[in-house]
């Protein structure tokens, strides 16, 4: 399946020099608002599923400053499902590094990123499955409020 994400999003940093992330909670916190756009590849199985996609972060407004872009890799799974409302449930884990087998993940050389939870609908006999992130947060905890929706189709 091919996997879009669009995502409004804030990230907080430390308000002194290096502006190391923090998280959001941190009085004084600086938020910067970001535009991310996700483009992937994503292969289920019986016991989850493995993304392997690529995204560009840019400060929003959009302004004269490069993007950063990354390679990155998804475990998913299944949290619940219900076949009647094609209806479900799942959990994530965001790597940097690692490698995609199927739908099997490698860990070898990964760092989690971030973890999450998504609600979804499939449609189409399954052919289509839109939905949101629920959860989100890094390690850090510096994500703040954020609008993330994705599609999947099968191809």
């Amino acid at each position: 399946m091919q996997m879009h994400f669009t995502d409004l999003s804030r990230f907080c940093l430390a308000p002194i020099s290096p502006f190391a992330e923090e998280s959001c909670s941190t009085k004084g916190a600086l938020v910067f608002p970001q535009s991310i756009v996700t483009a992937g590849h994503v292969t289920n199985g019986k016991n989850g599923s493995c993304e392997t996609g690529t995204e560009t972060v840019s400060d929003f407004p959009v302004d004269l400053s490069p993007p950063f872009v990354t390679a990155f890799q998804t475990v998913g799974k299944s949290l619940d499902y219900d076949r009647n409302t094609g209806t479900g449930d799942a959990s994530f884990t965001t790597y940097v590094g690692g490698k995609c087998n199927g739908a099997e993940f490698d860990s070898t050389g990964a760092t989690i990123i971030s973890t999450g939870n998504t609600h979804f609908v499939a449609s189409d006999n399954g052919k289509r499955i839109e939905g949101g992130v629920t959860v989100l947060t890094d390690p850090t905890k510096g994500i703040g409020d954020f609008s993330l929706s994705f599609v999947e189709l099968k191809q």
